[in-house]
């Protein structure tokens, strides 16, 4: 069975300012590269066979991090699929001055009932959750017995969570994992559904502070 490490990447300092940057392509802050580095003494040990990695700078920034300090000296691969969910019209905005704005939609999106949704422009959940879904099954029957580190968003871990566990997608609040927090899922065989071993692990940053 796989064993598979999903990573959330550390802060921005857009994240740190409340900021909806999904797809935005921005880089690590000060907290965000103390956090990765936690991260990845947390990780140093663990016997990865490959990191996957979004594209999304922040991400390759994190898994980087990680590969560099773990011992067994693992592969890095891009994944697009892996990628933040996309706000469309909302990328980059204060969630503050969009909830007073925009207090309709904002209601929408931050109701746990409300299972799909998009943002003017952006992703549906649905789709989000298919396309990451669909990567997680590639990387998985690629290292059908291994560990694998999959370095990824808040939003779409918590989106595949709430699928996960068959709840609207409206609650992946409850599954979004912190930055830099670890969460790992076992798989099986093609089929087999996943198997959520422990969410948001984040004694590791601790040390950082």
């Amino acid at each position: 069975m796989a064993l598979v490490w999903l990573i959330r990447h550390a802060a921005t300092d857009e994240n740190l300012r409340y900021q909806m940057i999904g797809m935005t392509d921005v880089s690590l802050g000060t907290t965000g590269m103390e956090q990765a580095r936690a991260l990845a003494q947390r990780l140093k040990s663990v016997k990865f066979e490959a990191i996957y990695t979004s594209p999304l700078v922040r991400a390759r920034e994190t898994a980087t991090l990680i590969a560099t300090e773990n011992k067994h000296f693992p592969s890095i691969q891009l994944q697009d699929e892996l990628k933040e969910l996309h706000l469309g019209e909302f990328e980059g905005a204060s969630s503050f001055q969009a909830y007073e704005q925009f207090q309709s939609i904002m209601d929408k999106a931050l109701d746990s009932s409300t299972d799909d949704f998009a943002f003017p422009g952006g992703e549906w959940r649905s789709t989000a959750v298919k396309r990451f879904n669909r990567a997680l099954w590639k990387i998985v029957l690629q290292h059908p017995d291994g560990h694998i580190c999959v370095v990824t968003h808040g939003a779409v871990i918590g989106l595949w969570l709430s699928f996960l566990h068959k709840v609207p997608l409206g609650r992946f609040r409850d599954y979004q994992p912190q930055h830099a927090a670890i969460t790992t899922v076992l798989a099986g065989s093609l089929h087999v559904q996943f198997r959520l071993l422990s969410l948001n692990e984040t004694g590791h940053l601790s040390v950082s502070k």
